[in-house]
């Protein structure tokens, strides 16, 4: 990920339109995932709705803990590698989830793709943040890639989910996350 043209902050433009495209893909892949994950332990996995609804809030209390290392990280180090390497774990995530038939290795999916989610999101909005003096409206840049996502991935990746099934999709949420 290249978060930002001018890594000073100061003059040229805030966000690179490649680091914009970055969180587009990773947000409409993470609202592709959202969307699939219970439809596709239910469907294909025949989990039962005890072990369907375990995944969310196993992944989320994993974002709720990871977030404050995430900012350490983001306050310590160059966010641009943290970034980075955040999106690979979510992407390994998404990629995870379909291969498997068992309840663990998908939990394992969820709960690595939310440990990359959390320190790729402090990230980025960290970065939104220290840009806000020079750009005030870095937030809102960013907010607007996010929601972009909504349209870019989310759309094709819910008629390829249709056409093709959850492997496809899942497939592709990765692989956004891996371009990002």
């Amino acid at each position: 990920m290249n978060l930002a043209e001018d890594r000073s902050g100061a003059g040229g433009p805030t966000f690179s339109r490649r680091f914009l495209r970055s969180v587009t893909l990773v947000s409409g892949a993470g609202q592709v995932v959202d969307f699939a994950l219970p439809l596709f332990a239910g469907a294909v996995l025949g989990l039962t709705a005890t072990r369907t609804g375990a995944l969310l809030p196993a992944g989320l209390a994993t974002s709720f803990l990871l977030r404050p290392l995430g900012g350490l990280a983001a306050d310590r180090y160059d966010r641009t590698p943290i970034a980075a390497a955040s999106a690979l774990v979510l992407g390994a995530g998404y990629a995870l989830v379909p291969i498997t038939s068992t309840f663990p290795v998908v939990l394992a999916g969820v709960v690595m793709s939310r440990a990359g989610g959390a320190f790729l999101w402090v990230a980025l909005r960290a970065t939104a943040g220290a840009r806000h003096e020079t750009d005030p409206r870095a937030f809102s840049r960013l907010m607007s890639a996010e929601e972009l996502g909504s349209w870019v991935v989310v759309a094709p990746a819910i008629a390829l989910l249709a056409a093709a099934g959850y492997a496809p999709a899942f497939a592709a949420a990765a692989a956004c996350a891996f371009v990002a």
